[in-house]
């Protein structure tokens, strides 16, 4: 398994794995309730739309990012395009996000696949992408030692968020106030979401920084890390 994602509700499941496929689960019972194939590499990104509509998106080592029915599984939008494997994706109610190891996010239509637009300036390989819960922008984070945020109707780059090593993960807030980054540098920090102003860095991991998301109500940063340990900060 490379890849795994709650839907918003927590009732499902959502896996990748390295035999090519997505796997929907029930999250209570453990129950399989879909595979999803088609791939031709391993799944190493997955997600839930961010509206909960019953969409999924799951991006592959075949350098693909695919949009899917949770009901039927029928495939909704292929993104083909980057030159290395897909590491990363994202899907808001009208885009699809992709990042790769080619250096590039590329934002395109969760209808058609048809690409959008290439968002520039990384100069390592994408392992995070999110959008903001009003789909107006994005944030990546790279092995470049940096977090960007961007414009994602016309591609323009808004912010910065440095750290001194790669960025693994990063996220919204989900009213979009705050943007968190996990890093390999052991710490994980907070940014005002609009200005990229860094108002918190959270120490203490003894190890790199994997993963971090925030709580719903946005109070509490969950951060996973090499060490072993998963820590709750107050922000």
């Amino acid at each position: 398994v490379k890849s795994c994602a709650f839907s918003r509700d927590g009732a499902r499941l959502l896996t990748g794995g390295w035999d090519n496929c997505a796997r929907l689960w029930d999250a209570a019972s453990g129950a399989l309730e879909r595979t999803f194939e088609g791939h031709g590499g391993a799944v190493y990104g997955c997600a839930f739309a961010d509206g909960g509509d019953g969409r999924l998106v799951t991006g592959s080592r075949d350098r693909t990012a695919r949009v899917w029915d949770s009901a039927s599984g029928a495939v909704l939008a292929t993104h083909g395009g980057h030159g290395e494997s897909v590491t990363c994706c994202a899907l808001s109610d009208a885009r699809g996000a992709s990042g790769s190891w080619d250096r590039g996010v590329r934002v395109w239509s969760a209808a058609t696949g048809e690409l959008h637009v290439v968002l520039e300036g990384h100069g390592g390989g994408i392992y995070s992408v999110a959008f903001s819960p009003d789909g107006s922008r994005l944030v990546s984070g790279s092995e470049d030692a940096t977090a960007r945020c961007y414009d994602v109707w016309t591609g323009a780059p808004l912010f910065v968020l440095a750290h001194d090593r790669t960025v693994r993960c990063c996220a919204f807030s989900d009213d979009g106030a705050w943007i968190v980054s996990a890093s390999y540098d052991a710490t994980a920090r907070i940014y005002n979401g609009a200005t990229g102003e860094e108002e918190t860095k959270l120490r203490g991991h003894a190890e790199k920084v994997l993963c971090c998301t925030f709580s719903r109500d946005g109070e509490t940063v969950f951060t996973g890390s090499r060490d072993g340990t998963v820590r709750t900060w107050d922000v």
